[in-house]
């Protein structure tokens, strides 16, 4: 008999505030399969709400990839948190420091090859993906809460690149 490719989501839940932009835990929320009646977004929002994230003026789909039988699709949720995140979220992340010089590059792969991200390449691709909406979505630039201005200002604005030498 033929198996076949679960799909789950993952969602990155980010804040910002005057200090850093922080990952709200210490990884990605992960769902169960995603049953094939059931829209992906149905359960990223379930995912959010299960963890106590109910403001979130952006939430995004920003890649998908393979890792073993299961497809990820991933998404970024930023959350409006008033003041300061460590307050409201103290096993919060800071990941404002993450530097690609600091861990290092994706491994380079041929140009029809399959990629294989690590986690802290995809959530730096989501969060280029924010800097790049606030260029040129003006609905999303206009959701983003207040303290995400100068943090998106020190990123790239991009869509793709993490893997350019």
């Amino acid at each position: 008999m033929t198996e076949y490719r679960r799909v789950v989501v993952e969602v990155w839940p980010v804040a910002a505030d005057d200090a850093a932009v922080w990952l709200l835990g210490a990884d990605a929320l992960y769902s169960d399969p995603i049953p094939q009646d059931t829209p992906a977004h149905f359960e990223v929002e379930n995912l959010l709400t299960d963890a106590g994230h109910r403001t979130v003026p952006i939430l995004h789909s920003t890649s998908w990839r393979e890792d073993g039988p299961w497809t990820i699709l991933t998404y970024i949720a930023v959350a409006d948190v008033p003041g300061e995140v460590l307050a409201g979220w103290p096993d919060a992340v800071p990941v404002t420091a993450i530097r690609m010089s600091d861990v290092g590059k994706p491994p380079v792969h041929g140009a029809n090859a399959r990629p294989e991200p690590r986690n802290v390449d995809v959530l730096v691709h989501a969060l280029r993906h924010l800097a790049h909406l606030k260029m040129f979505d003006d609905e999303a630039a206009a959701a983003l809460p207040v303290a995400w201005e100068k943090h998106l200002a020190e990123l790239q604005p991009a869509l793709a690149g993490l893997y350019c030498r």
